[in-house]
């Protein structure tokens, strides 16, 4: 994440997952799809570095990943190798976000 932003608070991603909500990882935890009211309630609570996607810009603020080139396929790819080569790596441990495609334009 300190690729993304200089500051120095806590991070928070939030993303776009539809139906009025966002993917969120908050505190260090990934907390899932969350409803965008309950997103704008804990951004409050505690002043966060926020890391989201155009389409949430405009009502979360932060900072887009989507505005620069971030080369964020090969961060998550280190992350990955390093994870790996720890040996703590269990791939039950893995919680994928259901990924759909992009609406008709």
């Amino acid at each position: 994440m300190k690729n993304i932003t200089k500051e120095h608070k806590d991070v928070a991603v939030a993303l776009d997952a539809r139906k009025d909500c966002a993917y969120l990882y908050i505190d260090g935890d990934i907390k899932g799809a969350v409803p965008l009211d309950d997103v704008e309630n804990l951004l409050k609570e505690k002043e966060y570095s926020l890391i989201t996607d155009d389409k949430l810009l405009p009502r979360l603020g932060g900072i887009s990943y989507q505005q620069k080139e971030y080369h964020l396929g090969d961060v998550l790819a280190k992350i990955t190798y390093q994870k790996l080569q720890s040996g703590n790596c269990n791939w039950k441990d893995v919680k994928p976000l259901y990924i759909q495609p992009p609406p008709e334009v």
